[in-house]
């Protein structure tokens, strides 16, 4: 009888196991390795592929084949224990995360020490050992410029000091129209220079510029 308890048992977690997957399926990028979960409509970027693991500096998509990137980090169960999955690199230094990211599961930032940009928040984090150890404030912030634009307004946003890694942003979108340049209004007035901060006290702020098509 303990017998037939036990398998029943290992039989319904097993099944539970099954059904946990229904949906979802496993994707790789060039940099992240990714779970696609068809069901709930969004992707979690979880670990970094050996090609990731080589660079210094990394941007999270914001959609994964068509589903908007949720959550980093998940736990991975077996029969035996549960193990975090996330983020692990010893040369990544810093780490751009998009702002669909709502969700950033323990262990998502494993790496010694990392410069995180948090989009969403607005804000910029120092990870170290799975452990947000600093917020620093942004001191470029470029804004899309456009009633009702996406993540309230603000495009991208960094700390940029003159000696740490970073990443200009790629050109915003907007349904019928051309991106025109960076300003330094929103009215689009003066063009942007293209000078970044030297220092965590210079402040650049930034507006696109717009031509309807």
């Amino acid at each position: 009888m303990k017998k037939r308890i036990m398998c029943i048992g290992l039989m319904m977690v097993m099944v539970l196991s099954v059904v946990g997957f229904v949906g979802c399926r496993s994707y790789r990028t060039d940099y992240f390795r990714v779970r696609l979960n068809r069901n709930e409509g969004y992707a979690i970027v979880y670990s970094l592929t050996e090609l990731g693991k080589e660079q210094e500096i990394l941007i999270v998509p914001r959609y994964v084949r068509g589903l908007p990137v949720r959550q980093v980090g998940r736990m991975a169960s077996s029969f035996m224990a549960r193990v975090w999955l996330g983020i692990d690199s010893d040369r990544l230094q810093k780490l751009y995360l998009p702002y669909t990211a709502e969700l950033f599961r323990e262990g998502a930032i494993q790496a010694d020490c990392v410069e995180v940009v948090i989009l969403g928040e607005r804000v910029i984090a120092i990870f170290k050992h799975w452990v947000q150890q600093e917020l620093l404030q942004p001191n470029i912030i470029y804004h899309y410029n456009f009633i009702n634009a996406p993540n309230q307004g603000y495009y991208w946003i960094d700390n940029i000091t003159g000696d740490n890694l970073y990443i200009a942003p790629q050109n915003p979108t907007r349904s019928g129209y051309t991106f025109n340049g960076w300003f330094m209004e929103s009215e689009s007035i003066t063009p942007w220079d293209g000078l970044m901060p030297t220092s965590q006290e210079q402040k650049v702020v930034l507006y696109a510029g717009w031509i309807a098509v």
